[in-house]
């Protein structure tokens, strides 16, 4: 096939035009997203950790406290609630009612919570020699990709214009 000349439109309808300037900017927008949910997911988990330290430090002088306990759970609530606004928010900028978009945003965290505790046991137990931590960052990080796409197209769904307009 000869070499085509700057600006000309694809031969083959078989192969993708990725120089195409509609292309360009759809491929463009999706990094955009992901870098958005990617930022998301770190800025919650810097609040995550942070709170989780707070609590201990403050919940450490009562006595029976089980600030472990708590102070896991009060912040790994406020944390997915953060995450939760910045997702449908900024991320997704979704239109979706708060009631159902929030039911599957916490569907999915358990169902994700599930599948990296299997997972990783899953692994550890094949490959006795992996080191857990190891094997929850590699699980954790296919997860994440995994939640991307999920939240993505499930719980924050994009919808068509024509839907928007009825």
């Amino acid at each position: 096939m000869p070499p085509q000349r700057p600006g000309a439109t694809n031969p083959s309808p078989e192969v993708p035009d990725t120089t195409h300037p509609a292309t360009l900017d759809f491929h463009w927008r999706r990094l955009l997203l992901f870098l958005r949910f990617a930022a998301s997911g770190i800025l919650s988990f810097l609040l995550d950790v942070g709170l989780f330290h707070l609590l201990v430090r403050a919940l450490a002088y009562l006595p029976g406290a089980h600030e472990l306990f708590w102070a896991t759970l009060v912040a790994r609530v406020c944390s997915s609630l953060f995450n939760y606004a910045l997702n449908r928010g900024a991320v997704f900028r979704s239109t979706a009612t708060v009631p159902a978009s929030l039911l599957r945003y916490y569907l999915l965290a358990a169902t994700l919570l599930l599948a990296s505790w299997g997972l990783v046991d899953l692994v550890h137990r094949l490959l006795p020699g992996v080191f857990p931590t190891v094997a929850k960052v590699v699980v954790d990080c296919l997860l994440f990709l995994a939640s991307y796409q999920i939240q993505h197209r499930w719980v924050f769904p994009v919808r068509s214009s024509a839907q928007r307009h009825r």
